[in-house]
Protein backbone atom coordinates (compact mmCIF):
# COMPACT_ATOMS: atom_id res chain seq x y z
CA UNK A 1 0.00 0.00 0.00
CA UNK A 2 1.44 2.92 -1.20
CA UNK A 3 2.21 5.99 1.85
CA UNK A 4 0.75 9.23 1.87
CA UNK A 5 2.70 12.12 1.93
CA UNK A 6 5.06 12.51 4.34
CA UNK A 7 3.45 11.55 7.54
CA UNK A 8 3.65 7.97 7.19
CA UNK A 9 0.32 7.49 6.88
CA UNK A 10 -1.45 4.80 4.63
CA UNK A 11 -5.12 4.71 3.04
CA UNK A 12 -7.41 1.96 4.59
CA UNK A 13 -10.74 1.28 3.56
CA UNK A 14 -11.10 5.23 3.15
CA UNK A 15 -9.43 6.19 6.76
CA UNK A 16 -5.91 7.23 6.59
CA UNK A 17 -4.22 5.09 9.30
CA UNK A 18 -0.86 5.47 11.51
CA UNK A 19 1.16 3.02 11.93
CA UNK A 20 3.22 3.88 15.08
CA UNK A 21 2.85 5.72 18.02
CA UNK A 22 6.53 8.04 16.53
CA UNK A 23 3.71 8.92 13.77
CA UNK A 24 0.93 10.01 15.72
CA UNK A 25 3.30 12.32 17.98
CA UNK A 26 4.06 13.70 14.79
CA UNK A 27 0.78 14.03 13.05
CA UNK A 28 -0.65 15.81 15.78
CA UNK A 29 2.36 17.82 16.27
CA UNK A 30 2.23 19.29 12.80
CA UNK A 31 -1.73 19.71 13.52
CA UNK A 32 -0.82 22.21 16.41
CA UNK A 33 2.11 23.64 14.81
CA UNK A 34 0.15 24.55 11.78
CA UNK A 35 -3.11 25.49 13.65
CA UNK A 36 -5.50 22.22 12.59
CA UNK A 37 -5.61 22.41 16.67
CA UNK A 38 -5.72 25.67 17.89
CA UNK A 39 -4.76 27.24 21.47
CA UNK A 40 -6.83 25.74 24.66
CA UNK A 41 -8.82 22.91 22.23
CA UNK A 42 -9.45 19.96 24.22
CA UNK A 43 -7.70 17.15 22.98
CA UNK A 44 -10.18 14.05 23.83
CA UNK A 45 -8.08 11.00 22.97
CA UNK A 46 -10.31 9.52 20.72
CA UNK A 47 -10.61 12.39 18.50
CA UNK A 48 -7.40 11.52 17.25
CA UNK A 49 -7.71 8.06 17.57
CA UNK A 50 -10.63 7.50 15.01
CA UNK A 51 -9.23 10.61 12.86
CA UNK A 52 -6.33 9.23 12.18
CA UNK A 53 -6.82 5.37 12.81
CA UNK A 54 -4.02 4.86 15.79
CA UNK A 55 -5.51 3.10 19.51
CA UNK A 56 -6.16 5.35 21.89
CA UNK A 57 -3.05 4.43 24.30
CA UNK A 58 -1.03 5.51 21.11
CA UNK A 59 -2.85 8.80 21.36
CA UNK A 60 -2.02 9.10 25.01
CA UNK A 61 1.54 8.12 24.88
CA UNK A 62 1.60 11.09 21.86
CA UNK A 63 -0.08 13.36 24.34
CA UNK A 64 2.23 12.64 26.70
CA UNK A 65 5.12 13.46 24.45
CA UNK A 66 4.00 16.27 23.04
CA UNK A 67 3.65 17.81 27.10
CA UNK A 68 7.48 17.24 27.68
CA UNK A 69 7.83 19.12 24.36
CA UNK A 70 5.86 22.06 25.98
CA UNK A 71 2.95 22.00 23.42
CA UNK A 72 0.26 20.50 25.25
CA UNK A 73 -0.82 20.50 28.64
CA UNK A 74 -2.10 17.96 30.73
CA UNK A 75 -4.66 18.73 33.65
CA UNK A 76 -5.25 15.90 36.24
CA UNK A 77 -8.80 14.89 35.70
CA UNK A 78 -9.66 17.15 32.91
CA UNK A 79 -7.49 16.19 29.95
CA UNK A 80 -5.26 17.29 27.49
CA UNK A 81 -5.40 20.92 25.44
CA UNK A 82 -3.19 22.63 23.45
CA UNK A 83 -1.06 24.71 25.15
CA UNK A 84 -0.99 28.75 24.56
CA UNK A 85 2.22 29.92 23.56
CA UNK A 86 4.06 32.70 22.34
CA UNK A 87 5.85 32.81 19.04
CA UNK A 88 8.85 32.60 20.36
CA UNK A 89 8.07 29.29 22.52
CA UNK A 90 7.01 27.79 19.06
CA UNK A 91 10.06 28.63 17.09
CA UNK A 92 12.04 27.25 19.85
CA UNK A 93 9.83 24.55 19.94
CA UNK A 94 10.23 23.87 16.58
CA UNK A 95 13.75 24.41 16.29
CA UNK A 96 14.75 21.80 19.12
Amino acid sequence: MPALGDRGLQRRAGVDCIETKVDVRAVVREAIITGEFVPNQRLVEADPSERFGASRAAVRTALVQLTTEGLVERIPHRGARVRTVTVDAVLEITEG
